[in-house]
């Protein structure tokens, strides 16, 4: 099931260049931030999910304190995703929510990635995807 951290890691891993203090190197799929042989062993349903996560990371909001999709399943079906997979999204946010609701009632401390950046990121990808 996909979680919120789990769309939001499909797109928010940090550049292996600037992890492992690498220059440019043909070896990453950069928006992607996998080695192209990580990218082999993807199997056709995790390739799915991840072009899925790419696709509705800009229509992952935080509203009332709740990471929500502001984009129907059906309209997320003209973009490419299927039915399947968004209702796995949908259920990974929901999932998401009540453990980040559990966790501030615990009074733990929690960060959040940057959505604009994670735009950003999803937005790189699916126009690389275009071009290729």
């Amino acid at each position: 099931m996909m979680s919120a951290w789990g769309l939001l890691a499909a797109c928010s891993q940090g550049s292996p260049l600037e992890e492992h203090g690498e220059t440019a190197n043909a070896e990453w799929i950069s928006p992607l931030s996998l080695k192209l042989d990580a990218e082999a062993r993807l199997t056709p349903a995790m390739r799915e999910q991840r072009r899925a996560s790419m696709i509705l990371t800009p229509y992952l909001e935080m509203k009332d304190s709740c990471y929500v999709l502001d984009i129907s399943e059906k309209d997320a079906e003209k973009l490419g995703v299927s039915a399947a997979v968004y209702k796995k999204v949908v259920q990974g946010l929901d999932d998401s929510n009540a453990a980040i609701a559990r966790a501030r009632k615990e009074g733990m401390h929690l960060t959040f990635p940057d959505l604009d950046e994670l735009k950003a990121t999803a937005d790189s990808f699916l126009r690389a995807e275009r071009k290729s």
